[in-house]
């Protein structure tokens, strides 16, 4: 279900935790969140949410990386949240070396992570064309689609199951 957080390219004016809530309300089992958002407790409120309800969000964790290396040691917001709820995910190239641009997981060893494909990915954009473009808001649709395949074949996966296979069986990249 597409949920609509702002009529403004590039501007998010909507109110990302009633959105979660509602996806969460109206049957959604996976939420994949392709943006950055800031530091909010009733988002990480409406993440807890989801949670109770074994609804795994996906975030992307931002593209800061090349701009504020400081900065990107640690996922944006809402990403950093998966300390405790959902996943965070990075991007790598082809050759599953992190982009320049991804940040990174940081050093709590209790961050949910992954990194997934989020460079050069074939993308619609705006005035109904496609073009290639980078970005963990390229990468987190991969996961969220893992999660997705995970829970056909499996509904009865919990929360903390789907976070704990995830990033058990991922391979580590440089």
């Amino acid at each position: 279900m597409p949920i609509r957080l702002s009529n403004n390219q590039d501007k998010l004016t909507g109110n990302l935790a009633r959105a979660i809530r509602y996806a969460v309300n109206n049957g959604a089992r996976v939420i994949n969140m392709s943006l950055t958002y800031p530091p909010d407790e009733e988002i990480r409120q409406a993440l807890a949410y989801a949670a109770s309800r074994n609804v795994i969000t996906v975030s992307a964790a931002g593209n800061s990386r090349d701009d504020d290396p400081e900065l990107a040691k640690l996922p944006l917001y809402p990403a950093r949240y998966a300390t405790d709820f959902g996943i965070s995910v990075g991007a790598v190239d082809s050759n599953s070396f992190i982009t320049d641009f991804s940040n990174l997981p940081g050093t709590d060893s209790r961050m949910n992570h992954i990194m997934a494909p989020g460079y050069n990915i074939y993308s619609t954009v705006p005035g109904n064309q496609y073009a290639y473009k980078p970005g963990t808001s390229m990468a987190a649709p991969h996961v969220a689609g893992v999660v997705a395949l995970m829970l056909s074949a499996n509904p009865n996966l919990t929360h903390a199951q789907i976070r704990q296979i995830l990033t058990e069986t991922s391979t580590r990249v440089a």
